[in-house]
């Protein structure tokens, strides 16, 4: 039978090598776990709960049943533990932490504002832990993880400038509601030229299937693919623990000469242009090798549709090209705002928004956690929507459980939570404490 720990790990790794079609298994840090569950009782209780969950999503049972079972209270005693001790800042206690919030996110049972104070707790921890050390691929993992978790608090109203660390040790550690007792719980620069987005019949992207020139596609499409997830890394850091605070002020407080801005937006368009034609190398190789395949589609409006291959490949790509399409509102709203009106910008966004709408047929074939994870990433794009297309998303019955929709959906109901959440991650709105 072996410990609790070998039980844990041999459970994690069968169902992390054998799921490709679920959000449990897109966290890339979850591999490095099993080594290290001997090391961390607390994190076996949060692997336990967290593969629990995975198992009754896979059986198409609700997850929110875990809420009350002796595994989710034996975890929330694990991480009141470990918080409240000298253990809170190891990498496994971070991956706990981290594991936990999915499972709560997974549940459907928690508005945004109610995950707020765990997502702090998360933030201290990553911050107070500094870089991993050489070799700590779990760490190294987590560091991506919670970035990518600052969208959380982000949508709830939590600044995004990581610059200083304002939360005091007992604000951010054992007060989350979920731990309480009895709660339940620079890179060198390249040559690139605006040539490296049109393409010669004008789609400004530079995302024509029908188009593709053998020198577009990569030798090594997974290598392409990673070079466009390594400048993701750097594009989500720049925007969330510098550009964000800096655009706010912009916005909110209009400097009264255009230099500022001006600056801040060059360097925004540089590693836009950078990322994007990164980014549309790798989706030409994969399409040119059948990990993306587009479908004529005359069920949905604009008569294609787009399948990626396995789960996790899909919550990469979909992810990366949701931060091209921040970084291109920004440029779009932001140059407004010194009285420039880029149509040839708003047209870039626009088609790239449409390549993400014409993912989402796919993502509304998936199991119902899935499918809220997968939407909250492209529903920003959606902003840009009239009522005539989002009409059509919403006729995909896509799950909205966990973005303040609720009953009969709707577009009254459902555009000001889009518009809300893509101004706050493009800058355009100010962030108040939830």
């Amino acid at each position: 039978m072996g410990t609790a720990a070998d039980r844990v790990g041999r459970q994690l790794v069968s169902l992390y090598e054998s799921e490709q079609t679920s959000i449990f298994g897109l966290a890339s840090y979850l591999e490095f776990c099993p080594q290290r569950l001997p090391q961390s009782s607390c994190l076996v209780d949060c692997v336990a709960i967290y593969c629990a969950s995975w198992v009754r999503a896979n059986r198409g049972r609700p997850v929110k049943d875990v809420l009350g079972s002796h595994l989710f209270k034996k975890a929330i005693r694990s991480l009141r533990s470990a918080t409240t001790s000298n253990e809170a800042y190891t990498p496994e206690i971070l991956a706990s932490m981290v594991l936990f919030a999915r499972v709560l996110s997974f549940t459907g049972e928690y508005e945004h504002s109610q995950l707020r104070d765990h997502h702090l707790g998360i933030r201290h921890v990553a911050q107070q832990m500094g870089l991993p050390n050489d070799g700590d691929s779990l760490h190294a993992k987590l560091i991506s993880a919670t970035a990518s978790s600052m969208i959380q608090p982000i949508t709830v109203g939590v600044t995004a400038n990581l610059k200083e660390s304002p939360w005091k040790e007992q604000e951010a550690l054992g007060y989350s509601p979920f731990w309480e007792k009895d709660s339940g719980e620079e890179e060198e620069e390249e040559e690139d030229t605006e040539a490296d987005w049109n393409t010669l019949d004008g789609v400004h992207t530079g995302y024509n299937d029908d188009d593709i020139a053998d020198d577009e596609i990569a030798d090594d499409v997974i290598e392409a693919f990673l070079a466009a997830e390594s400048k993701f890394e750097e594009v989500q850091a720049y925007l969330e623990r510098i550009w964000l605070p800096e655009l706010l002020e912009i916005w909110t407080n209009p400097p009264e000469t255009k230099e500022k801005t001006i600056s801040l937006l060059k360097a925004i368009s540089k590693v836009e242009r950078l990322f994007g034609k990164s980014l549309r190398k790798a989706w030409r190789g994969c399409l040119s090798v059948g990990l993306v395949e587009k479908f004529q589609d005359p069920n949905f409006f604009l008569g294609h549709s787009y399948s990626f291959a396995g789960y996790r490949f899909t919550g990469s790509f979909l992810t990366m090209l949701a931060w091209q399409s921040f970084l291109l509102r920004i440029l779009y709203e932001f140059n407004q705002l010194l009285g420039v009106r880029d149509e040839n910008l708003y047209g870039k966004y626009r088609d790239l928004c449409v390549r993400i709408w014409a993912c989402a047929p796919s993502l509304s074939k998936l199991d119902p956690v899935s499918n809220v994870s997968m939407f909250k990433i492209i529903m920003p794009s959606f902003e840009i929507a009239t009522d005539e297309e989002l009409r059509h998303i919403i006729d995909l019955n896509i799950e909205l459980v966990g973005h303040g929709v609720t009953g009969n959906v709707n577009i009254q109901k459902l555009r000001p939570h889009i518009i809300q959440l893509g101004e706050k991650l493009t800058g355009r709105q100010e962030l108040k404490p939830a």
